[in-house]
């Protein structure tokens, strides 16, 4: 996973579902004998069982046969759940009121884009000092080593003092190098996941009313996770960065929001917010992104 701070900003799973879902990728799902879209994702609330599904026909009197398809727990952790069926349109009805909450306007959605890249290269200066500085710190510890090969080979050192300073300047030439070697691949991995969320967030309603029962699980399971149903209710605990793509949203439609072409910080006068969830996404604002 690429992260910035201490937390994945997507996890590699995630990340496969949403090029899958952008048609930018692939990705392999074991074969169900009897395919429905939310099974395997969703808890039961009141006992913690998963919820499964099944098929019902229904025949009418003058011979009309209807077809449904219903969600429900399954029980198997306490016989007497009370939760009761719910059908799939309805389930579905909820999961399109959270895409929604996540569906971005397509000119914020380049705009937003465009503002995150520019803000980025303005933070390039800091990055290119922070390599500089990793270099340094990594050259002063290869000479530490050299010295204290040096100090071995003068006597100057016992066998047992020499094992433990080289194996501590050892891993600290580890951690150097690989923070050296990281710091650019995390800046163009940023970028494209960046780019990726946008993308998924200005399509995924559409393609939700276009997809299939696989790729209908699929954006459910991008969301969130600790999916729920309670009492007819889908519970989705959004995931970052969703949760400031929803703060985009209630600020994009907002009747107090006029969208503009404008720099961020003179977004944060025109909506009143001092740091807007869009520029949370730029790499380091947030250890949990």
């Amino acid at each position: 996973m690429v992260a910035f701070g201490d937390r994945a900003m997507i996890t590699i799973d995630e990340y496969d579902r949403i090029q899958f879902l952008l048609g930018k990728g692939t990705i392999k799902q074991r074969p169900k004998t009897k395919e429905f879209a939310y099974t395997g994702l969703i808890r039961c609330g009141e006992c913690g069982a998963v919820i499964t599904a099944e098929n019902k026909t229904k025949v009418q009197k003058n011979g009309n046969r209807h077809y449904y398809t219903y969600y429900h727990c399954t029980k198997r952790k306490d016989v007497n759940c009370s939760q009761k069926v719910i059908k799939v349109e309805e389930l579905e009805r909820q999961i399109l009121e959270t895409l929604n909450k996540i569906s971005l306007p397509e000119d914020f959605t380049r705009w937003a884009i465009e503002v995150l890249k520019e803000e980025n290269k303005k933070e390039s200066t800091d990055r290119r000092q922070i390599v500089s500085n990793h270099q340094k710190a990594y050259n002063t510890t290869l000479n530490k080593l050299n010295n204290i090969i040096e100090m071995r080979a003068n006597d100057e050192l016992t066998q047992e003092e020499f094992i433990t300073k080289k194996t501590e300047l050892g891993k600290e030439k580890i951690r150097l190098q690989e923070l050296i070697n990281d710091q650019d691949q995390q800046v163009d991995d940023w970028l494209e996941k960046i780019e990726l969320l946008f993308n998924f967030a200005e399509t995924a309603k559409k393609k939700f009313h276009e997809a299939s029962l696989k790729e209908k699980g699929m954006i459910l399971s991008c969301l969130g996770s600790n999916l729920s149903l309670f009492n007819g209710k889908l519970g989705i605990s959004l995931q970052k960065p969703f949760i400031y793509l929803e703060e985009i949203v209630t600020t994009c439609t907002s009747n107090s929001f006029r969208f503009e072409p404008l720099e961020i910080g003179e977004y944060n006068k025109k909506t009143g917010s001092s740091e807007p969830a869009f520029s949370m996404m730029l790499p380091g604002q947030d250890s949990n992104l």
